[in-house]
């Protein structure tokens, strides 16, 4: 990887999310796929508020469909924003745009899940089960929704490992950054915030689910779900723990031997005054680099970045609300 890619990376792509202002829309299909679901069930004789449970879980599933657009334009954002500021390639941007702004791989991914969904339907629900599903186009709009949301997933998964590799082949530590962190502080920041929109999307998902569906296992695959997005979140802050480490100790190393090279030749008899009057500064302006090198924190968590990752938590409250349902 040169540098001259890694800067055609930052001034190449400038496409912007056709999800962008597109929030409106999505609540517009949401209520007319409630107006015609609820004609359908009318002519099928299904029951459309089958009971208070049941009634807030399309609900949950309504604003769970607009959640997925609005947290995946936030995921957009964030992942273009990082990608910019540390001029990352081309290849990345490329990515990017494939999972979180191809309306054709969206399209593809909702035509997928729903026909898995009503293969469910009009195979195993229907004919074995016999329930008579509430709400059966506004399912479709949601299903498919969780299609496009598995799409992001994989996105995200995919571009966090492609700037952890980053990281790992290209110096941008930068000690005089004034972040203190060498140029890592935005990357922490928006990796918390990021781990925070997504947790909270989790939670709409798993609230969402028909509430004549045992949970057990869909709780189980969430909860695995959450674990992997928790440790590629540690595993990114601890490539940058290392990388800061790391290049902290050889940068001070090589200061050291500096400074020493230079008090060496001011001891010499044979310098000039003017010369070890050079010296002198050039030893003084080494030795206050050297402090801000120092000075540097290893660890790139502040406690406010604490505080908000915890408060990412709060995205399980769904999950909570329907279990306590459920008892």
């Amino acid at each position: 990887m040169t540098s001259s890619q890694i800067k055609e990376g930052a001034t190449n792509m400038t496409q912007q999310s056709y999800l962008r202002g597109k929030i409106k829309f999505v609540i517009f299909i949401i209520i007319i796929a409630y107006l015609i679901a609820y004609l359908i069930s009318i002519y099928l004789s299904f029951p459309f508020f089958e009971d208070i449970l049941e009634t807030v879980a399309s609900l949950s599933r309504a604003l769970c469909v607009i959640f997925i657009f609005v947290i995946a334009k936030k995921l957009y954002d964030i992942f273009y924003d990082l990608c910019s500021y540390y001029k990352t390639p081309t290849k990345i941007f490329r990515i990017l745009e494939f999972y979180f702004n191809n309306p054709r791989i969206h399209l593809l991914s909702w035509i997928i899940f729903n026909i898995v969904y009503h293969i469910i339907i009009v195979f195993y629900v229907l004919p074995i089960l016999k329930w008579k599903p509430a709400h059966i186009l506004l399912n479709s709009v949601w299903v498919g929704s969780i299609g496009i949301a598995f799409c992001f997933s994989l996105g995200s998964i995919i571009v966090v490992r492609e700037l952890v590799n980053l990281l790992q082949s290209v110096d941008i530590f930068d000690p005089s950054h004034p972040d203190g962190v060498g140029g890592f502080r935005k990357l922490i920041k928006e990796a918390i915030k990021g781990f925070s929109f997504t947790f909270i999307g989790f939670g709409f998902i798993i609230s969402s689910v028909p509430y004549s569906v045992y949970y057990e296992q869909i709780f189980i695959m969430m909860l695995i779900a959450l674990s992997y997005l928790l440790f590629v979140d540690i595993i990114t802050l601890k490539y940058i723990f290392n990388i800061l480490s790391s290049s902290k100790y050889k940068l001070l190393t090589k200061l050291k031997l500096e400074l020493d090279e230079i008090e060496r030749k001011i001891e010499l008899d044979s310098l000039e005054v003017l010369d070890k009057f050079v010296l002198k500064l050039e030893k003084l302006e080494k030795e206050l680099y050297f402090q801000k090198v120092q000075s540097i924190r290893e660890f790139p968590i502040t406690f406010t970045d604490i505080i908000n990752f915890v408060s990412a938590l709060l995205g399980i409250i769904p999950i909570l609300v329907r279990f306590l349902f459920n008892f």
